[in-house]
Parts: structure tokens; sequence; C-alpha cells
């Protein structure tokens, strides 16, 4: 539910733009702490994908340390791939 709410805060596009950004992260956030990545390992994946993708486009705070903090979640999103069959 939260990772669908941060979906339509992050594409919505009436309202103040930095505000639905800030509220898409904080709603990924959410989810993120519902859905552990030792419980639902794909879905933890997919939202740390949606989070990053949101927090290159965040106003709030250095523009360095948001990348560091994307780059972050990126990698975490990484980690999280379903191992390929072999």
């Amino acid at each position: 539910m939260q990772h669908n709410l941060g979906t339509l805060y992050y594409t919505d596009v009436r309202g103040d733009k930095a505000d639905n950004i800030e509220r898409a992260i904080a709603s990924y956030n959410r989810a993120l702490s519902v859905h552990t990545k030792q419980a639902y390992r794909q879905f933890y994946g997919l939202t740390c994908s949606a989070l990053g993708l949101a927090m290159i486009e965040r106003s709030a705070d250095s523009r360095e340390q948001n990348l560091k903090q994307t780059l972050h979640v990126f990698e975490e999103a990484a980690r999280m791939k379903p191992p390929l069959a072999g």
C-alpha cells in the first residue's frame, strides 16, 4: 500500500513537485520498514528502485548528499536481484 502511495505522489502533476517527491520518499521508506529484505526480498528491491528514482529528483538537502543516498539505495536494490537460474 505505501509503495503504491509513493508511486502516486511521485507521478502526481498537481501541486508542488518538491512536496510530492518528499511525500513519495516518505511513503517508500514506510514501505521498506514493513516489507523487509528478509521477508519480501523482491518487493524490497522494487521499492528501493522506486525510492532511488524519487531521490534523484529531490531538491531538499544538498545535491551531493542526495546522490550519495541514491547510489546506496540503488546498490541495495541490485543486491535484491534474484539469482540467475543455471
